[in-house]
């Protein structure tokens, strides 16, 4: 995380006025105390810098995996308005041997739905040492949770890339489109991604599901590297 423009105002405010209170009155002490919190408020702002190089470095060049929240404790710490949090997280990536850590992280507010609800995190990690990782809060692909696309009104695809078309079904079909409407959603657009709005998603595998469409058999279906769950009835 990068420190905002506040933080650097801060640092600059004290600083100035630091150094003015010094030279017109020394004997007070004030202009020295604000140095010193110029000072060391700058040490934190270049060390949130050097963090977030770091992460941007294990982005690029790192291995890409997933951690899942194991545990997770509030701290009472605030960082920029964002929580600081301790989780306990299980991660892993290709080529490495899964591991927990244990450890404080600063938390986005547009991430803390994702945390909720258990949803796979994306992480860097750094191929010299893979217990060394970072975070991607903004990633909404790589550790998103199962879920279906909307790619046209009458086509729905699945997070594993399969198709199903519904567009033959003018039943089903007016029924997702109701479930969108429902949930504000402008089915005109062409392609919608329900796998981060886990309630219109549900509302259209429900609409699909009362008008005897079944999208995960369907893919995995066509599919045989997509398991089908067992729901104990017979199937031709």
């Amino acid at each position: 995380m990068r420190a905002n423009r506040w933080g650097w105002f801060l640092l600059a405010l004290f600083l100035i006025g630091g150094i003015a209170f010094w030279i017109a009155m020394p004997e007070i002490w004030l202009g020295q105390i604000w140095v010193g919190v110029s000072v060391i408020l700058g040490v934190i702002l270049v060390v949130m810098f050097m963090r977030a190089e770091r992460a941007d470095e294990f982005k690029r060049t790192g291995t890409p995996g997933q951690a899942h929240i194991l545990e997770m404790d509030q701290t009472g710490v605030y960082v920029n308005n964002q929580p600081r949090m301790k989780l306990r997280l299980r991660i892993e990536a290709p080529g490495v041997a899964p591991f927990e850590d244990t450890s404080t992280h600063t938390i986005p507010l547009v991430a803390l739905g994702r945390l909720t609800a258990g949803v796979p995190l994306a992480v860097y990690l750094s191929r010299e040492d893979p217990s060394e990782y970072t975070i991607d809060w903004f990633n909404t692909t790589q550790g998103s949770a199962p879920g279906f696309a909307m790619t046209g009104p009458m086509t729905v695809q699945s997070s594993s890339g399969g198709m199903v078309d519904v567009g033959a079904n003018a039943g089903a079909a007016a029924a997702v489109m109701n479930a969108l409407s429902d949930h504000g959603i402008d089915a005109s657009s062409g392609s919608i991604d329900l796998t981060q709005l886990p309630a219109a998603r549900d509302a259209v595998l429900k609409a699909l599901e009362s008008n005897g469409i079944d999208v995960a058999h369907q893919v995995a279906a066509a599919s045989p590297a997509i398991p089908i769950e067992d729901r104990g009835e017979p199937m031709e």
